[in-house]
């Protein structure tokens, strides 16, 4: 079944639409609640990070590298 996104702001908006669809015989669904931080692109679940994780070990292996967050991010996604 084809699928619409319909963006509103007014609350009326949404009870037109839910009349409508009464009448049309379509449904309204509304997306899942994004759980503790969790989304999917493209069928990938990303998980948003948090600061319970203790980075203070990775200190000692990255010191003096002369290595900044953008060069680890393009070194890191590079296929060899």
């Amino acid at each position: 079944m084809p699928e619409l996104i319909i963006k509103y702001s007014k609350q009326e908006t949404l009870q037109a639409l839910i009349n409508l669809a009464k009448s049309l015989d379509f449904e309204i669904a509304k997306p899942a609640a994004n759980k503790k931080g969790k989304s999917i692109i493209n069928g990938i679940t990303l998980i948003a990070g948090d600061d319970s994780v203790d980075v203070s070990t990775m200190t000692e292996i990255y010191t003096g590298k002369n290595i900044d967050a953008s060069t680890l991010r393009t070194q890191a996604w590079q296929r060899g």
